[in-house]
């Protein structure tokens, strides 16, 4: 006996608790329920996923025996968008009915459902298409939900989902991140770069300013080097002149010198006394002289009759430091 098309989604629909007690048994074994759909609707989206299946143009029609023995035929064609019927054997007469409701040409050769599923790339020995047909067919929709639409029976508020599309938001947010870190990072970099050309910038501005300012300064030390020498050789003049009038209140008369050779630390002093061996006690004595010492020995001038002779005399001291 035929059913009507969508038969199937009707009884579907009219066994609520048949889909309610296969739902609280994935639920026990953690699957997540989105769908429960009929066939019609598997093959229409399984046969609209991309391959190389001779599907006709202008319509076909496919047949499938299910495991309680009853023929299930599906087709398509321009007259009738989806045909889908339960029939019982035999099925010629049902296929010249199908061909009839799709208003296809009586010639048209009806083909098994497995034949009109894409060709899996790899399929087991095992698995046997022509006895998996319909079950291949829900795989293909499943994996495959956005190629075409499929028939949910499901009420909205009892599908559940375990799609990695719930990540999506996160992943999003994860990038959106992952961008302002990096645009953080290149921020930094630029800004680093910006300081460091304005600095540059300002160093060269005021380069010139600070080469000019240490030419100054060695020119102010040069100055002060100056300033320092004059100063010295003005006190040096000074203490010459002190050294050389006590020198002359020193050696007084007989005693007359020849030669005063004033240096910093020294002084050399040629000249003639009566008597030349006390004058080392006398320049040590004074405060402008120390460490004298003769310099050779001491030698005697001749003298006219009556008159005494002089002693020859060459010493160096050392000049006493004064403030």
């Amino acid at each position: 006996m035929a059913t009507s098309p969508w038969s199937t989604a009707g009884r579907a629909r009219a066994r609520p608790a048949r889909w309610s007690a296969s739902c609280a048994l994935f639920t026990e074994a953690g699957v997540a329920v989105a769908s429960f759909t009929f066939s019609a609707s598997a093959i229409y989206a399984a046969h609209r996923v991309p391959s190389s299946s001779p599907f006709a143009a202008d319509g076909f029609v496919t047949w499938n025996t299910t495991a309680a023995g009853i023929l299930e035929i599906y087709g398509e064609s321009p007259a009738r968008p989806v045909f889908s019927a339960e029939f019982d054997p035999p099925a010629d007469r049902a296929l010249a009915l199908a061909i009839s409701e799709l208003r296809l040409d009586p010639a048209q050769e009806a083909i098994a459902l497995d034949r009109a599923l894409p060709v899996p790339r790899v399929n087991p020995v095992s698995n046997d298409l022509a006895h998996r047909a319909l079950p291949y067919a829900a795989a293909l929709a499943g994996a495959c939900p956005r190629l075409a639409p499929s028939a949910n029976l499901l009420p909205v508020a009892q599908r559940r989902s375990n799609s990695r599309a719930m990540y999506i938001p996160t992943a999003i947010l994860g990038l959106l991140l992952l961008l302002i870190l990096i645009a953080l990072a290149l921020h930094s970099s630029w800004e680093d770069r910006r300081y460091l050309a304005d600095l540059e910038a300002q160093i060269a501005r005021i380069e010139p300013r600070a080469k000019r300012a240490v030419a100054l300064d060695r020119e102010l030390v040069r100055a002060q080097n100056r300033t320092r020498v004059l100063d010295e050789f003005r006190s040096r003049t000074k203490q010459d002149l002190e050294t050389l009038n006590g020198l002359s209140d020193l050696l007084a008369p007989p005693t007359w010198t020849s030669i005063v050779q004033l240096a910093p630390d020294s002084a050399s002093i040629y000249g003639e006394a009566d008597q030349a061996a006390p004058l080392l006690k006398v320049l040590d004595g004074s405060p402008y002289f120390q460490s004298s010492a003769f310099l050779g020995a001491i030698a005697k001038t001749p003298a006219p009759p009556g008159v005494p002779a002089m002693e020859q005399f060459q010493i160096r001291s050392v000049r006493r430091s004064r403030p």
